[in-house]
Protein backbone atom coordinates (compact mmCIF):
# COMPACT_ATOMS: atom_id res chain seq x y z
CA UNK A 1 0.00 0.00 0.00
CA UNK A 2 1.40 3.55 -0.62
CA UNK A 3 1.62 6.09 1.85
CA UNK A 4 -1.27 8.30 -0.45
CA UNK A 5 -3.66 5.64 -0.28
CA UNK A 6 -3.35 5.48 3.39
CA UNK A 7 -3.28 8.77 4.18
CA UNK A 8 -6.47 8.96 2.23
CA UNK A 9 -7.75 6.29 4.25
CA UNK A 10 -7.52 8.23 7.27
CA UNK A 11 -9.07 11.15 6.08
CA UNK A 12 -11.95 9.45 4.78
CA UNK A 13 -12.52 8.15 8.73
CA UNK A 14 -12.05 11.34 9.97
CA UNK A 15 -14.78 13.04 7.62
CA UNK A 16 -17.33 10.10 7.21
CA UNK A 17 -16.15 7.92 10.34
CA UNK A 18 -16.22 4.97 7.42
CA UNK A 19 -13.90 3.09 5.72
CA UNK A 20 -15.89 1.53 2.89
CA UNK A 21 -15.49 2.18 -0.62
CA UNK A 22 -17.40 4.66 -2.02
CA UNK A 23 -19.26 4.12 -5.45
CA UNK A 24 -17.80 4.44 -8.33
CA UNK A 25 -18.46 6.79 -11.35
CA UNK A 26 -20.65 5.99 -13.72
CA UNK A 27 -20.81 6.61 -17.39
CA UNK A 28 -21.23 10.22 -18.48
CA UNK A 29 -24.97 11.07 -20.05
CA UNK A 30 -24.67 12.52 -23.84
CA UNK A 31 -26.29 15.45 -24.52
CA UNK A 32 -28.65 14.49 -26.61
CA UNK A 33 -29.83 11.63 -23.86
CA UNK A 34 -32.69 13.60 -22.51
CA UNK A 35 -34.02 14.95 -25.99
CA UNK A 36 -35.16 11.58 -27.39
CA UNK A 37 -37.90 13.35 -28.74
CA UNK A 38 -36.53 16.34 -30.26
CA UNK A 39 -34.25 13.67 -32.45
CA UNK A 40 -36.89 11.68 -33.59
CA UNK A 41 -38.84 14.88 -34.67
CA UNK A 42 -36.08 16.26 -35.87
CA UNK A 43 -35.23 13.07 -37.88
CA UNK A 44 -38.88 12.75 -39.42
CA UNK A 45 -39.02 16.54 -40.72
CA UNK A 46 -35.46 16.05 -42.28
CA UNK A 47 -35.34 12.30 -42.96
CA UNK A 48 -32.51 12.93 -46.20
CA UNK A 49 -30.22 15.04 -43.80
CA UNK A 50 -26.59 13.77 -43.28
CA UNK A 51 -25.10 13.66 -39.36
CA UNK A 52 -23.44 16.78 -40.29
CA UNK A 53 -26.86 18.79 -41.22
CA UNK A 54 -28.24 17.61 -38.09
CA UNK A 55 -25.66 18.54 -35.87
CA UNK A 56 -26.08 22.27 -37.69
CA UNK A 57 -30.21 22.00 -37.01
CA UNK A 58 -29.08 21.29 -33.39
CA UNK A 59 -26.96 23.28 -33.24
CA UNK A 60 -29.33 26.44 -34.74
CA UNK A 61 -32.57 25.19 -33.03
CA UNK A 62 -31.59 24.14 -29.40
CA UNK A 63 -27.76 26.02 -29.02
CA UNK A 64 -26.32 23.11 -28.17
CA UNK A 65 -22.78 21.93 -29.94
CA UNK A 66 -23.14 18.11 -31.11
CA UNK A 67 -20.55 16.23 -33.12
CA UNK A 68 -21.32 13.91 -35.89
CA UNK A 69 -20.27 10.81 -33.54
CA UNK A 70 -22.40 11.57 -30.77
CA UNK A 71 -25.40 12.56 -33.03
CA UNK A 72 -24.62 9.09 -35.00
CA UNK A 73 -24.19 7.33 -31.51
CA UNK A 74 -27.87 8.93 -30.26
CA UNK A 75 -29.51 7.90 -33.38
CA UNK A 76 -28.35 4.16 -33.81
CA UNK A 77 -29.47 3.81 -29.83
CA UNK A 78 -33.06 5.27 -30.80
CA UNK A 79 -33.05 3.00 -34.17
CA UNK A 80 -33.36 6.10 -36.27
CA UNK A 81 -32.60 5.89 -39.92
CA UNK A 82 -29.98 8.04 -41.32
CA UNK A 83 -28.38 9.59 -44.35
CA UNK A 84 -24.98 7.92 -44.58
CA UNK A 85 -23.46 9.88 -47.56
CA UNK A 86 -23.97 12.85 -49.25
CA UNK A 87 -24.09 12.50 -52.98
CA UNK A 88 -23.83 14.65 -55.98
CA UNK A 89 -23.77 15.32 -59.63
CA UNK A 90 -21.97 12.71 -61.29
CA UNK A 91 -19.81 13.99 -64.00
CA UNK A 92 -21.00 12.05 -66.93
CA UNK A 93 -18.84 11.79 -70.05
CA UNK A 94 -19.99 13.63 -73.37
CA UNK A 95 -21.20 11.53 -75.92
CA UNK A 96 -21.48 14.29 -77.91
CA UNK A 97 -19.53 17.42 -79.08
CA UNK A 98 -19.92 20.22 -81.95
CA UNK A 99 -17.03 21.94 -82.05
Amino acid sequence: MSKAFVQKILKQKQTTGQVQPKKQGGSLKSVLHSSTDKLAQMVEKYPDSTLLEYCEYWLDSYQQSVSPSMMCRELIKENLTRKKRQYGVVNLPLTECNF
